[in-house]
């Protein structure tokens, strides 16, 4: 039931979400920004930007996939019966997404914040959305990166750098 003076969303535009979401999961199990991936590697050879690489071809993203995912899960649980079977591969195959893309370090790269602290949440949200355990070898991966990145002040404070170096920088000031 909603909040006073708060409406619920009709069903039927919540039906639409989720065939938008079933219909843009990518052939990999994941979810892009905008659009399915499509195009070719070497589309990337004509990129005009000097500041963002691989930004010719929408790509699956964990936190894409993850919060598609979690998105699904949620809906699956006020509408249990409504494409339940696609649903249920959906999630699954964006789980075995974001399992393929986590680092050997147990870390995830995220692509839309700074960058590994941040690409750990959605892995871990897109996890936990398909029903993992939080004591699964993805997620006891991530928990040990992140123990092992904490500050001396207890904070995570990742610096910009990592999301040009793709490695985990701290950042000089500390949390």
């Amino acid at each position: 039931s909603a909040k006073p003076g708060w409406h619920l969303m009709p069903d039927a535009n919540l039906f639409d979400a989720v065939e938008f979401l079933l219909a843009y999961q990518n052939p990999d199990g994941g979810w892009a920004t905008y659009e399915n991936t499509r195009g070719h590697a070497w589309y990337e050879l004509m990129n005009p930007s000097e500041v963002f690489g691989d930004i010719m071809i929408d790509y699956s993203y964990v936190e894409c996939s993850a919060s598609a995912m979690s998105a699904l899960a949620k809906f699956t649980q006020q509408h249990p019966t409504h494409r339940a079977l696609e649903i249920k591969r959906a999630i699954a195959r964006g789980a075995n997404l974001i399992s393929a893309m986590q680092r050997a370090d147990g870390s995830w790269y995220g692509c839309w914040g700074c960058c590994f602290t941040y690409g750990c949440w959605f892995g871990i949200e897109g996890l936990l959305a398909a029903g993992r355990s939080v004591s699964c070898k993805e997620i006891s991966g991530c928990v040990k990166f992140l123990l092992s990145v904490q500050g001396h002040d207890g904070g995570w404070s990742e610096d910009f750098a990592s999301c040009y170096n793709r490695e985990y920088t701290p950042s000089p000031q500390g949390s």
